[in-house]
């Protein structure tokens, strides 16, 4: 249907209290029992476009594990968003790297749920565009960011601001 379809991976948060989902990625996996879970993965959500990580900051500031998660991406010739869960993270930089296409997230939209949160997060996202020439947010399918992001489409345009597929904004 000509969309971008993401594998929203779990990953291991620094808060041992959470619960990632079901197949994460965590810090004491060996290789092989990393790249099976990439495997798993892989089939059960089938011709994905890309990945970004959900949580994960536990994971993803450790080059070694994220060398090993960006390998099976490589292998896949898809692309990797970093989701910036932590401000140490090693994974956008890394796909540079390895000669991966990435992106990293600007904005978390929703967070919290209520609407005016979200608008004030949708202006955070604008300004950090109108800064620096764009801007990725990522936000959930809940009811109020889909209203929100509805009701933006024509208001963002109306100032200029385009919305357009990730893929233009891989590196």
């Amino acid at each position: 249907k000509n969309k971008t379809v993401l594998l929203h991976l779990p990953m291991e948060p620094h808060n041992s209290n959470v619960n990632p989902g079901k197949g994460a990625i965590f810090s004491t996996m060996k290789e092989e029992e990393i790249r099976n879970k990439m495997t798993a993965n892989f089939l059960e959500i089938p011709d994905i476009d890309g990945i970004n990580n959900h949580m994960g900051s536990k994971v993803t500031e450790n080059r070694e594990i994220m060398e090993i998660v960006l390998s099976e991406i490589k292998e896949r010739n898809i692309f990797y968003v970093d989701s910036v869960t932590s401000p140490y993270t090693v994974g956008y930089e890394l796909s540079r790297e390895m000669g991966i296409k990435t992106a990293y997230r600007s904005v978390f939209l929703d967070n919290e749920q209520e609407i005016e949160y979200i608008r004030s997060q949708l202006q955070l996202l604008k300004n950090y565009a109108i800064k620096n020439g764009n801007a990725i947010a990522i936000g959930h399918p809940y009811c109020n960011t889909v209203d929100v992001l509805y009701e933006a489409k024509n208001v963002l345009r109306a100032e200029g601001i385009e919305i357009v597929r990730l893929e233009e904004l891989l590196r």
